[in-house]
């Protein structure tokens, strides 16, 4: 797999409650396949060639601070939870200028392949585009 060729952040949306999940635990420390769903987030970003990894966190911060404190990742904080585009407020202060490409997601989201992701940079670096969307149908 190749490593994007510009400079990628991932910038990962971790602060949630996770109210629908019915636990006191923030909703990406919950286990799939015995490691936190935002362990298989970090894992995948970086298997997909990314250069840095910011993490926003919210909900529970410490917890998930506590269970990611040698992961290398950086943490910003959203103290308030006002949503996606808040959450990405938060994070300006961390992002490097450096960064070419800033990959968005959610930590809660462990099912992508880093394959995907990395094809997914190649191509929205490939068509030079200032935005690109990935979605998926279930």
């Amino acid at each position: 797999m190749d490593k994007p060729s510009k400079p990628t952040l991932a910038l990962v949306l971790a602060a949630g409650k996770g109210t629908r999940m019915k636990s006191a635990l923030p909703k990406v420390l919950h286990s799939l396949l015995g490691k936190p769903l935002l362990a298989h987030v970090i894992t995948i970003v970086r298997e997909s060639g990314v250069d840095d990894v910011v993490v926003v966190v919210g909900h529970g911060a410490e917890l998930v601070r506590q269970a990611f404190k040698d992961s290398g990742v950086t943490f910003v904080e959203q103290p308030e939870q006002l949503g996606t585009g808040h959450a990405v407020a938060c994070a300006e202060s961390a992002i490097d200028e450096g960064f070419d490409n800033i990959l968005i997601l959610c930590g809660d989201t462990p099912l992508f392949k880093p394959q995907t992701i990395n094809e997914f940079i190649q191509r929205h670096e490939a068509n030079r585009n200032k935005l690109s969307l990935l979605s998926a149908k279930f």
